[in-house]
């Protein structure tokens, strides 16, 4: 009886290490993931500004189009 108690410990034991070892396994995954999510946030924001000062240019690029077609006429 006091074996098989000890099995049963021992297995317990066994059970708790896994599940910590995947808690750790987690944690890692979630501090990988924010900073993915961080880096895509930052991209995004590039992206954003890089838009922002084609549409700008855009703009000007039009703006000096038509005064040009308005010289030449």
């Amino acid at each position: 009886m006091e074996i098989r108690y000890n099995g049963y410990l021992d297995e317990i034991d066994d059970i708790k290490k896994e599940n910590d070892g995947f808690k750790e396994t987690a944690d890692r995954l979630k501090i990988e993931i924010d900073g993915e999510i961080k880096n895509l946030n930052s991209l995004e924001k590039l992206l954003l500004k890089q838009m922002e000062e084609d549409r700008k240019m855009k703009e000007e690029l039009d703006a000096f189009a038509k005064s040009r077609q308005n010289k030449n006429r």
